[in-house]
């Protein structure tokens, strides 16, 4: 993102599937190409049978940061909307995101030796 904040490179779109405040201006690549959305994502995962007090407490400790200012800051002038989901619809993203990897990796044909 410096490099487009400072002119040095000129976007043409971006990888989320609908426009976002933090990049103002830059359209999604889903206008051009309908259903494009290669989102990154981040998150924690637990063992199974981790005490649900415990990961409660990690999410919340989770949400307290990405509310600190200095944080939101820092990952907007990276280009990334912070977006907090439940252990469901995060399991969701990955395995959605599995899938279109999946296709990725074939279309390809990349093979693990």
């Amino acid at each position: 993102m410096s490099s487009v904040n400072s002119g040095r490179l000129r976007p043409l779109g971006h990888s989320l599937p609908k426009s976002t405040p933090l990049l103002a201006g830059i359209p999604p690549i889903a206008d051009t190409i309908k259903g494009f959305d290669y989102s990154g994502w981040q998150g924690f995962f637990v063992p199974k049978g981790t005490p649900k007090a415990i990961t409660d407490k990690l999410r919340a400790a989770v949400i307290k940061t990405t509310e600190l200012p200095e944080i939101r800051k820092a990952l907007a002038v990276q280009g990334t909307e912070i977006v907090i989901r439940g252990p469901a619809e995060f399991r969701k993203v990955v395995q959605d995101s599995m899938i279109q990897n999946e296709k990725v990796v074939k279309a390809v044909g990349l093979t693990a030796n």
